[in-house]
């Protein structure tokens, strides 16, 4: 079970990372500098992690989804197809993708701790907080209270 939750995390971060850097690309405005460089932060620290949860599932003995087909289907987020260059509306859907990423650990951690592996309950744990500080950065920038 713990490997699907993983192959849905690994999906889903991909996913956000995909959006981020898409977002960091097309940004535009008075603020374009700090949120081109905020964006920019985000992006490489989601990607830095694929690589870690993907080598996860492989130690539980399955292979890791690479393909876009995959991800589609194992992404717990909506596909972004609009024309986007406003900061307040990539921030929202940044901010609203990031609570379902949230989710999407959560829901591996619970499983992992159930199954008694401890060492990736470790690795989620680390995203979790990666994802709050997300959150609260994304908030702040949208003058919103974290959650």
């Amino acid at each position: 079970m713990i490997a699907q939750n993983l192959k849905v995390v690994l999906a889903t971060t991909f996913h956000l990372y995909l959006k981020a850097h898409k977002f960091h690309w097309n940004v535009i405005g008075s603020d374009f500098a700090q949120h081109h460089e905020f964006l920019g932060k985000v992006w490489e620290e989601l990607f830095a992690s694929v690589d870690t949860i993907a080598e996860t599932i492989r130690t539980r003995g399955d292979l890791a989804p690479g393909s876009f087909q995959e991800f589609l289907e194992l992404t717990a987020l909506e596909d972004d197809v609009d024309e986007l260059t406003s900061a307040q509306v990539m921030f929202e859907r940044l901010l609203s993708d990031n609570e379902k990423t949230l989710a999407v650990l959560i829901d591996a951690y619970a499983a992992a701790e159930s199954e008694m592996a401890f060492d990736i309950s470790d690795m989620i744990a680390g995203r979790i907080a990666a994802h709050r500080k997300h959150g609260w950065m994304i908030s702040s920038f949208l003058n919103k209270q974290a959650m």
